[in-house]
């Protein structure tokens, strides 16, 4: 009903959650091509403090308590970890980042988006962003 009236939607989607699997992850990206929304947002779950799902990552072994040692000695290059249990977190960025590609990148979502474009302003925001997706 949104898209019938014009509004453009936004579709969210979390990877790499507890016993998911790649192909699960893979069958996620498909489900996100045919919603058919204007813009998808992909990201990796990554456990917080004080959340069932850092509690539960504790409890199995999955990470440290990375966010306590943090707060006591804090450093600018902290990574917060993420649900690797079944996937390194090389291989769930590695996903992430073909999540994009494959929903951005999409004959039919380009021509689509090219029509949309007003001005050479526009156009060349959009091919910028459109090369850096391809980086």
């Amino acid at each position: 009903m949104t898209k019938d009236v014009g509004i453009e939607t936004l579709a969210y989607f979390m990877i790499g959650n507890p016993t998911e699997t790649r192909e699960e992850i893979l069958n996620t990206i498909k489900f996100a091509r045919k919603l058919k929304h204007d813009y998808c947002h992909f990201s990796v779950t990554t456990p917080f403090p004080a959340t069932p799902l850092y509690e539960l990552g504790l409890e199995k072994g999955i990470f440290n308590d990375y966010w306590k040692k943090f707060a006591s000695n804090p450093t600018k290059d902290f990574v917060p970890q993420l649900w690797e249990e079944n996937l390194s977190r090389e291989k769930l960025i590695e996903l992430l980042e073909h999540a994009y590609k494959d929903f951005y990148t999409r004959p039919g979502y380009v021509f689509k988006k090219m029509l949309k474009v007003r001005s050479f302003d526009e156009f060349k925001r959009k091919a910028k962003a459109g090369m850096r997706l391809l980086k």
